[in-house]
């Protein structure tokens, strides 16, 4: 059975000494969690009278604080943040009735953390998608304006998230030497006026049309389709080399996960983290663990995007005008 508290000694308890003011059922706590002390929960006193017991059958370390503390003093607190033995004792061991209802606020505070990591796992594997996705765009444009043959990549969810990574390098390596080598055969017949008016972006989109148009006419056609000197020359000088996945200069332990991985439940996910890590590793840095990949993928697959947009758009612009 549950020792019985009054809300003086839940008071005292969970802020080590009593404050000021009306214990009113509906004074506002907050309840603050270890691994994320910077995001409080508000609960009620009325709400910490009987979940405050049960809440040690956690493992998570726990603190409850008025709701007066500034945001920037909850570190301060951050010593007191685990149960005693004298505390357990004391309190004794709480009914199933109890530990069930604490179950349901604490259910209740634990599912935006599981939803966070869900919703970072997903967009993590969003991006590893979107780099396929990018990447064949590409080598579409390649085949139907250089004359090549070039099969498209797919993702492999049976693989680590870094080897589909590789995949993709791979993939992007091939359009960069493509292209730089066309534009070496470019560079041979073109007049460095023309190459500019070709390659800068401050150039008109009609006059680059009507550049492309007469370059072709003068060369007799020499490359065969009029959009493969545009083509070459844009991805040639791009920073198609920089904005190749990162994942080599990462060593991310989140990277080794099969990319199928990521459409698992949060339960999942961090266990499979925690065998990464050769550790026990919660919600919060499960989380921030995939957060921490997206940050290294995320800048160059939105760059990488922007250059395979521009080039498709100069394309299918530039046709409109010629």
């Amino acid at each position: 059975m549950c020792v019985a508290l009054s809300k003086r000694e839940v008071v005292a308890f969970v802020t080590g000494s009593c404050w000021s003011g009306k214990a009113d059922q509906s004074e506002t706590l907050l309840l603050v969690m270890l691994s994320n002390i910077t995001s409080p929960h508000r609960i009620t006193l009325g709400d910490a009278f009987w979940i405050i017991p049960a809440l040690q059958f956690t493992e998570e370390p726990l603190l409850c604080l008025p709701a007066c503390v500034p945001p920037e003093k909850i570190p301060s607190y951050k010593g007191k943040m685990f149960w005693s033995n004298t505390v357990s004792t004391n309190l004794g061991r709480c009914s199933e009735v109890v530990a069930a209802k604490a179950s349901g606020i604490w259910s209740f505070i634990t599912t935006d953390k599981n939803e966070q990591l869900i919703r970072s796992t997903q967009t993590l594997h969003h991006y590893v998608n979107r780099y396929f996705t990018i990447t064949n765009t590409l080598l579409n444009i390649i085949n139907t304006h250089f004359g090549e043959s070039y099969s498209s990549v797919s993702a492999d969810e049976s693989k680590s998230i870094k080897d589909n990574c590789t995949i993709v390098r791979d993939a992007m390596s091939m359009i960069l030497e493509v292209s730089k080598r066309k534009e070496k055969q470019i560079l041979k017949i073109i007049d460095p006026g023309v190459y500019d008016k070709i390659a800068f972006a401050g150039v008109s989109l009609k006059d680059k049309a009507a550049v492309i148009r007469d370059f072709h006419a003068d060369k007799l056609g020499v490359f065969g389709n009029i959009f493969l000197p545009l083509v070459a020359i844009q991805l040639a000088k791009s920073d198609l080399e920089n904005v190749m996945p990162p994942t080599e200069e990462h060593d991310l332990p989140i990277l080794s996960l099969k990319l199928g991985d990521l459409v698992k439940s949060s339960k999942s996910i961090t266990k499979l983290l925690c065998e990464q890590e050769s550790r026990q590793t919660n919600l919060s840095e499960a989380t921030q663990l995939v957060e921490d990949a997206i940050s290294v993928l995320k800048p160059p697959c939105d760059a990488y995007n922007h250059i395979a947009g521009e080039v498709e758009a100069y394309v299918k612009i530039i046709s409109e005008n010629i």
